[in-house]
């Protein structure tokens, strides 16, 4: 997987992930992550949990139309 991450690394991109269990004990899905966020264990299968870059989206805060100068 191209853009995959493990549990315990830090996000350098914000965007969707789509999840990859170990053991597949749970179908893939899809979660949130933003820059600086360190990628969580899984309850179930720890730290064979991995997570691929699906769409990066930048947080509003950090978006040029959003950006507040001067506060």
């Amino acid at each position: 997987m191209s853009n995959a991450f493990h549990a315990g690394e830090t996000a350098t991109i914000s965007g969707l992930y789509r999840t990859h269990h170990g053991a597949d004990h749970v179908q893939g899905h899809y979660v949130i992550v933003l820059f600086g966020e360190v990628f969580p264990t899984c309850n179930e299968c720890s730290t064979r949990v991995c997570f691929e870059l699906a769409s990066s989206v930048p947080h509003v805060s950090a978006h040029p139309m959003f950006v507040r100068i001067g506060r």
